[in-house]
């Protein structure tokens, strides 16, 4: 069924005004089937014995009996989801609004918030505003602080509540292997050193809550969207992470494609195929829509 949130999930994954497919966002209800199993560390293997950490981003216990470390990259082309792996999930610390939505949508968002554009606007946060509000005492105002209210305005309003994230679904092991090197050293997808980023992030928060300090809290939440846009979209903010070679993380969207990806849900839409782009797009927090 088509949503009337439709039109703001293009807009906030930038598709292209050709683009004729239909999406909503993915509801709690859709992440628990899907993910049934939640992630409990971000961490991959323990590389003394080669054993996956316990509830982390290689455990067959949370992923499935079919996960593989070092799978090979898994075909354009191939069904749309592995029989023998699944997605897990992560609970975050606080709800946070959908970054994609507050950067590229804020008139939509806007609306739906009862709030100005240039308002929603305010409320995005670059890596460097999120290291300077974990550092600072908080000014009213600041992006970091109106972080928080811009998602209880959402929540306010039934219809808005879907673009606010409680739980972050995380891409199958399939679509970010490890790599074994000639040397037999292991070398990590970007993905994998992303999804750490927004772990470490996510316990930091956690931990501010705890503590009780309302700055504290303002400033990892405002860290957390940072990393979770990062994640979504790396390639394309103002400040990407980059490897110690100095070169940028793939991102969720990167590894869809970056621009084809519509191109490749074009093809997922219509005969059920494309694993890699309908797996990233749900591990974005959006779906298609029959």
């Amino acid at each position: 069924m088509a949503s009337s949130l439709g039109p703001l999930c293009l807009e906030a994954l930038r598709a292209p005004a050709s683009a004729t497919i239909a999406l909503r966002p993915v509801d709690a209800d859709a992440i628990r089937a899907r993910a049934p199993k939640p992630l409990t560390t971000g961490e991959t293997l323990d590389f003394r014995t080669l054993v996956p950490q316990p509830g982390g981003l290689f455990d067959y216990k949370v992923f499935g009996p079919g996960t593989v470390i070092d799978a090979p990259v898994v075909d354009l082309d191939a069904p749309a989801r592995p029989p023998r792996t699944q997605f897990a999930r992560l609970a975050l610390a606080a709800p946070v609004p959908h970054p994609l939505a507050v950067a590229h949508a804020p008139s939509r968002l806007a609306a739906l918030a009862g709030w100005a554009t240039h308002e929603v606007l305010g409320c995005r946060v670059t890596e460097s505003i999120a290291r300077a509000s974990s550092a600072a005492v908080l000014a009213p105002g600041s992006p970091a602080a109106r972080l928080g209210e811009l998602a209880a305005a959402l929540d306010a309003n039934p219809d808005a509540r879907a673009l606010v994230l409680r739980e972050l679904p995380i891409l199958p092991p399939d679509l970010r292997p490890l790599v074994r090197l000639a040397d037999d050293r292991w070398q990590t997808s970007p993905i994998n050193e992303l999804y750490r980023n927004v772990f470490r992030r996510n316990q930091r928060l956690a931990k501010a809550l705890e503590s009780g300090a309302p700055d504290a809290i303002a400033g990892e939440l405002a860290a957390l969207a940072a990393a979770l846009e990062h994640l979504f979209e790396n390639e394309d903010t103002a400040d990407p992470l980059r490897d110690v070679h100095g070169e940028t993380l793939t991102s969720l969207r990167g590894l869809a494609g970056g621009t084809a990806l519509f191109d490749a849900l074009g093809v997922a839409a219509a005969t059920g195929r494309s694993h890699r782009a309908s797996s990233a797009l749900f591990a974005l927090g959006f779906e298609l829509a029959s």
